[in-house]
């Protein structure tokens, strides 16, 4: 049986004609240059890969295409896309624009498409009508890809539900700035615009894309513009069940739209991944310590270290270092051990600091080497400084892993820890809140949360500082340090029966011993001396 070859085109696209009943009728596809152009499946292709075309997009190319023998007027256009809805000249002009950029073409050269003034449009590529694709017996459907070893997504191109078609590109814009967000996390593992948008205007279902681009999680969502108001909604969808994990509506004023789309896009980047770690945590817990994957095992330790309990931080470093077993390229496995042992220091004062650092130290410097482009290693170099005294070199550590993920609530509450005691307390404000809000819900929230009332102090803000502290003991009254600063800054106030109080709770810690004897490496002279000065007030005689 003979068969015929398109010639010219690239992927060689072969169809046996003669085994097909061709009659009149039949939907036809369209061939020109390296396009395939086919109005049944709705789908069109160059050199063989799927060109993501809007849907509007789509059906001026099919009309211009069906009608190239002749000059297609713009009222035609808008009576057959539109169904004679009014529609403006840059409204029309941005369609057409639009299907040059599928076909390849533009407005210069107008190699397929021709613009003919005060007259209309024209087709004018060279085509070759065969039967279309859809005709030919469908090929078995590709096998579902493997999905990675750390959660998966896709984000689908934003619909856009106002109906003119020049609001596409706020839609495509927030997609791709959350494809842009996501892919600075090294937990994740993100499908590019290019997969991704060939989705753009197809009704199919998150199950399907799943399979076909071997991702876990599907974001999807629309954007509704209304004058100037936008309402953009946003949904995580687990791809294997169909599960709905994380939903959100996001209502603004478009008096800015970068701004506002730099907003929206942040803030779903923001949700997702908490929620995907949370999933992901979950899912780990189910399996038996000896059957987890690298990742799963890296999640099953951020779980205990959530409980904040001496024998949680212990179990978790024996997950991190499993993981690292498993995987020594994980440079988040690295990173959370390191963090674990310098936070367990703070938390529960199990060891001198000088211990842990020497501890600490190798794994930080092997989380950067293993990835340098990873935050986490620079966070903790930071951490490890600021314990050493060297608060202008973590604050640098600081603004490195911010250049790198600038969404890290770690690398924020770092930061301003380190600006805190570096002598720049409003700046290291700014900081902490956004480290809080780039993460709401963070087991260790308490640590930024009473760094606050610490920089309210220096700023001799005491009112502030000590609502800061009393906020952060309402929600964890076994914070160790915030009662020193509570008590200082009522002291300073003169609310000498509360501030007595807290001074007497405060006194109960071996922190205060640690640092109100000798002066911590991390506080400057005139700060140590000014901490002091209000635990004197508040009665305290050393």
């Amino acid at each position: 049986m003979p068969l015929t070859r398109i010639k010219g085109f690239e992927t060689a696209f072969i169809y046996p004609y003669e085994s097909l009943e061709i009659v009149r009728g039949a939907p036809l596809g369209f061939l020109f240059e390296n396009h395939v152009l086919d109005p049944s499946r709705r789908e069109l292709r160059r050199a063989g890969q799927l060109v993501p075309i809007e849907p509007q997009v789509f059906d001026l190319l099919v009309h211009l295409v069906e009608n190239r023998d002749r000059v297609v007027t713009k009222d035609e256009l808008i009576q057959s896309i539109w169904k004679g809805r009014a529609v403006s000249e840059s409204a029309l002009t941005t369609r057409i624009n639009a299907v040059r950029k599928a076909v390849g073409d533009n407005g210069e050269s107008q190699r397929l498409i021709r613009t003919l003034p005060r007259r209309g449009f024209r087709f004018v590529g060279e085509v070759t009508c065969q039967p279309s694709p859809s005709t030919v017996p469908a090929a078995a459907p590709a096998p579902r890809l493997t999905l990675p070893d750390k959660p998966s997504i896709a984000i689908l191109s934003f619909t856009n539900m106002t109906g003119d078609a020049d609001n596409d590109y706020f839609g495509d814009g927030i997609a791709e700035d959350v494809i842009t967000n996501l892919s600075r996390n090294p937990f994740l593992f993100v499908i590019a615009r290019n997969s991704s948008f060939t989705y753009k205007g197809r009704s199919v279902e998150v199950k399907q894309i799943g399979r076909e681009l071997g991702v876990r999680y599907v974001l999807e969502g629309s954007v509704r513009r209304n004058g100037s108001h936008l309402r953009i909604t946003a949904q995580l969808i687990d791809a294997a069940d169909g599960g709905h994990i994380w939903a959100e509506r996001y209502d603004r004023d478009l008096t800015d739209f970068l701004a506002v789309q730099d907003e929206i896009s942040d803030a779903v980047a923001v949700a997702i991944a908490p929620s995907i770690a949370h999933l992901e945590r979950h899912q780990a817990l189910r399996k038996a310590p000896e059957n987890l994957s690298a990742w799963e095992a890296f999640h099953r330790a951020r779980w205990h270290i959530s409980r904040m309990t001496v024998a949680d931080f212990a179990t978790a470093k024996t997950f991190f270092q499993q993981a690292i077993a498993l995987d020594p390229t994980l440079a988040p496995a690295y990173a959370g051990l390191a963090n674990a042992m310098l936070t367990e220091v703070v938390l529960f004062q199990t060891r001198s600091v000088p211990e842990a650092l020497a501890e600490a130290l190798p794994v930080i410097r092997k989380a950067i080497a293993v990835d340098p482009k990873h935050a986490g290693g620079h966070i903790n170099n930071g951490i490890a400084l600021i314990m050493q005294g060297q608060c202008e070199l973590a604050a640098a550590q600081g603004r490195l892993a911010l250049s790198i993920d600038p969404n890290h609530a770690g690398a924020h509450l770092m930061y301003g820890n380190a600006l805190c005691f570096a002598g720049q307390p409003r700046a290291a404000i700014e900081a902490l809140r956004s480290g809080l809000r780039h993460d709401p819900y963070a087991p260790q929230r308490y640590f930024p949360l009473g760094q606050l009332a610490t920089a309210y102090y220096f700023l001799r803000e005491y009112e502030a500082a000590v609502e800061a502290a009393q906020e952060t003991l309402r929600l964890f009254p076994a914070q160790p340090f915030v009662h020193i600063w509570l008590a200082a800054a009522l002291g300073q106030l003169g609310r000498l029966d509360e501030a007595r109080d807290a001074l007497a709770k405060a006194r109960m810690l071996k922190t205060f011993e640690l640092s109100t004897r000798e002066r911590p490496p991390y506080t400057r002279p005139e700060d140590q001396e000014h901490k002091l000065e209000g635990l004197r007030k508040a009665g305290w005689n050393g």
